[in-house]
């Protein structure tokens, strides 16, 4: 089964990297064909991540939230969906190229992680679930403003350049940009506070103490004040907008050092292959 489930992992980063690189094409020189060929691959690749996922949470019987490797490809599975959808109404340009960049990132690292689960925890794990679950809403949609930071950042680039090339022309104007990155931001950080008040309250029923000086979650209060400075600088208007963009792309940094190292050093929160452990 592991080795099945194996060569789906790879089979399916083979397309991801395939559709990529034809919407990155598509952009230098666009043809029709080339454009439907990217999103029918980008579709395999949906369907990919779905019975990889599937396949998970029927052999293990738990939700494919306990681990970085299932929470990094749950994460990408999202950000797959709001982009094709996004796609399919709204025609945000170039959205779907720069926002599954960072998903295929995601599941790159995913390929060098072990694809076993053992036991997880399972005192208090609705409430478990729930602390994961709205933690990986909240990453999709700071992946999503990112996404929209980094297109305003390479834009005002151009503009500032006068580089009227075929990227200037695929993205969307800098007042649309500014705004989807601070609407996806605005959503994601009432879903990151839900998650933290969620967490302290599983850690008080299963340890029996408030946990307030452990690295991780020390480490995502200050993310979350960090996006809580971003969204009061954009209301208050005091910075450019594009120091603003900077500063949302910088959150997000924080927020990737966060999820990748600072649970290594936590006592509550180490990923391992085995799950989440106590």
């Amino acid at each position: 089964m592991l080795t099945g489930n194996r060569l789906l992992l790879d089979f399916t980063i083979f397309i991801y990297a395939s559709s990529l690189t034809l919407f990155f094409w598509d952009t230098v020189a666009p043809k029709r064909g080339m454009n439907r060929a990217a999103l029918l691959l980008l579709f395999l690749v949906f369907s990919g991540e779905t019975a990889f996922l599937l396949k998970r949470l029927f052999a293990f019987h738990a939700a494919p939230l306990y681990t970085r490797f299932d929470t990094l490809l749950l994460v990408s599975w999202l950000v797959l969906l709001v982009t094709l959808v996004v796609d399919a109404f709204f025609r945000v340009g170039l959205l779907v190229f720069f926002a599954n960049v960072i998903a295929f990132g995601f599941v790159v690292f995913d390929s060098f992680a072990p694809l076993e689960v053992g036991e997880t925890v399972h005192e208090q794990a609705d409430l478990l679930l729930l602390h994961v679950g709205f933690a990986v809403l909240g990453y999709v949609c700071f992946t999503l403003a990112f996404a929209f930071a980094g297109m305003y950042l390479l834009q005002n680039m151009l503009l500032l350049q006068k580089r009227w090339n075929r990227w200037y022309l695929g993205l969307p104007s800098l007042a649309d940009l500014e705004r989807f990155s601070h609407r996806s931001t605005l959503i994601g950080f009432p879903l990151l506070m839900v998650s933290m008040v969620l967490g302290f309250v599983w850690g008080r029923l299963v340890y029996h103490h408030w946990i307030w000086l452990d690295v991780k979650p020390i480490l995502t209060f200050l993310n979350w004040v960090c996006y809580g400075v971003y969204l009061w600088l954009y209301h208050s208007s005091s910075w450019s907008r594009s120091n603003l963009m900077k500063w949302n792309v910088a959150c997000f940094v924080f927020l990737l050092v966060n999820f990748f190292v600072g649970s290594d050093f936590s006592t509550y929160h180490p990923w391992t292959s085995t799950g989440i452990l106590g």
